[in-house]
């Protein structure tokens, strides 16, 4: 079962995440979902990309930014969406920040993250 993953930097998450299989930073993946990473890593193992949907039929797309978390197997799991990395950016930093001191997890049973001290299955 895939644990929140521990990492050093950027690079690490993008090492992890091709020597597992997976190609979410491939810059074919990137270039299809207009993505972008930034290179913070908050904590060790929170970061932020964005997407930006292609043009369709007259309309102008909005980029999103996504805070994201890179888990011990390589793959990338979605938190939360943003309208502006700087908002992005203090999400990232506070889900960083309570992954550390345990109050959110990673729960396999739901695959989504919990936040709280409430009773759940958790994998540790």
């Amino acid at each position: 079962m895939k644990q929140i993953g521990t990492f050093n930097s950027i690079y690490e998450v993008k090492s992890n995440n091709r020597n597992n299989g997976f190609h979410w930073f491939s810059s074919e993946t990137l270039r299809w979902f207009n993505g972008k990473v930034y290179d913070c890593l908050y904590g060790s193992c929170v970061f932020v990309s964005s997407e930006k949907d292609m043009p369709f039929r007259g309309s102008v797309p909005q980029r999103e930014y996504s805070v994201r978390v890179a888990m011990d197997n390589g793959s990338i799991e979605r938190y939360g969406v943003y309208s502006t990395k700087r908002q992005a950016d203090r999400e990232a930093s506070w889900l960083a920040k309570s992954i550390q001191s345990g109050e959110t997890r990673w729960c396999n049973q739901d695959y989504d993250f919990k936040t709280g001290q409430a009773e759940l299955p958790f994998e540790s």
